[in-house]
């Protein structure tokens, strides 16, 4: 199946992007493959939101209760929004947003 940059991913520098998806495949090929179902550029997504939580809360997306991450990566959300639809989706974090500093 051919891939094709969504929403923000396809604001970027296309070169950077391309690097940055090959790295994530050559490092990490079954973040993608597990959950990114295959696509490099929703799991190029799916890590920069993974870095936002891990930056606001110090876990992992695959920590939080299951959300719409396809659909806010096909809406053109930020890994930033991303992050706080994924944690405001949480029942443990939605009520912890204002502690951990996120507005």
């Amino acid at each position: 199946m051919q891939h094709s940059p969504q929403g923000f991913i396809a604001e970027q520098d296309s070169l950077k992007v391309e690097k940055a998806a090959a790295t994530l495949q050559q490092n990490d090929a079954d973040f993608v493959r597990v959950y990114a179902n295959g696509d490099p550029y929703f799991g190029l997504w799916l890590a920069l939101v993974d870095a936002k939580i891990r930056f606001f809360a110090g876990i992992s997306v695959s920590d939080l209760e299951d959300w719409m991450s396809h659909d806010a990566y096909e809406a053109g959300m930020t890994p930033r929004e991303g992050a706080i639809e994924a944690l405001s989706n949480d029942d443990l974090y939605a009520h912890h947003l204002d502690e951990l500093g996120i507005n």
